[in-house]
């Protein structure tokens, strides 16, 4: 399952620990079936109910510090032209979203709608309480922990949100 995913994925962000996981749980997952599970590895799935499902994972970086315990960590403290912006997609495309409120972030066209009503933060593997993970100083590091220590200064997040559209109205 990872293979095709990689494909899709910036080798930048592959080696982030939630998506290893959340893909090795939706392949293990027994409440999928096999046909759900190679459909969600091409990242479009068509169910029986005439929908057509994708889901949108989308990365959320930020850089700063922790003084005296409390995080000083931000999107505005992200440096132009060497580290992504605060929110980009899997396969490394950087987005532009107004407010930095996710919630802003526009669907591919008209015909698509959010199934889900929010954003969820991906909470597997080695992140804080807050989903975050933390490196030293780059972007491109192999090395993340799901805990703050003293000397990392950028850390990401993964969201995750199902969308659909109506394999009839796309026909027409």
């Amino acid at each position: 399952m990872e293979d095709l995913f990689d494909k899709q994925i910036d080798p930048r962000l592959s080696h982030l620990p939630q998506l290893s996981e959340f893909f090795q749980y939706v392949t293990v997952s027994k409440l999928l079936n096999p046909a759900f599970i190679q459909k969600l590895n091409s990242m479009f799935v068509t169910n029986d109910d005439g929908y057509e499902y994708k889901l949108e994972l989308v990365v959320e970086n930020q850089r700063g510090l922790k003084i005296f315990g409390i995080p000083m960590f931000s999107s505005n403290s992200l440096i132009p032209m060497l580290d992504p912006s605060s929110f980009q997609l899997l396969n490394g495309q950087n987005l532009k979203v107004i407010d930095n409120n996710l919630n802003n972030l526009p669907l591919p066209d008209l015909n698509w709608q959010w199934h889900w009503e929010c954003w969820y933060v991906l909470m597997l593997n080695d992140v804080d309480d807050q989903g975050w993970i933390y490196s030293k100083i780059n972007f491109n590091s192999h090395h993340w922990k799901g805990k703050y220590y003293f000397g990392n200064f950028i850390r990401r997040r993964v969201w995750i949100r199902l969308r659909h559209r109506s394999l009839s109205e796309m026909s027409s």
